[in-house]
């Protein structure tokens, strides 16, 4: 596995907007990201796969408030929040 070298650069000075606790958010979901994301993304992608396995990490970090899967699994609602 390849370590993830992304740094996210703040070019226009957003990080000046945001209140602790949303820079606290931010900060989790990108370190989720890194950790449960990163890994398996180049993989799933060249199989062109979407990784379910993802799904329910989503929910336990608070990013999925809605979700349901129709029988031939497709994504059918979901409301992401914002980071």
């Amino acid at each position: 596995m390849k370590q993830d070298l992304y740094q996210a650069p703040d070019y226009f000075m957003m990080d000046e907007l945001l209140s602790e606790e949303h820079l606290l958010i931010r900060n989790a979901a990108r370190d989720w990201v890194k950790r449960e994301i990163s890994p398996i993304i180049e993989k799933a992608c060249q199989k062109a796969e979407f990784p379910k396995k993802i799904i329910s990490g989503l929910g336990e970090i608070g990013a999925l408030d809605h979700i349901s899967l129709s029988n031939t699994g497709v994504l059918v609602w979901i409301k992401f929040l914002m980071v």
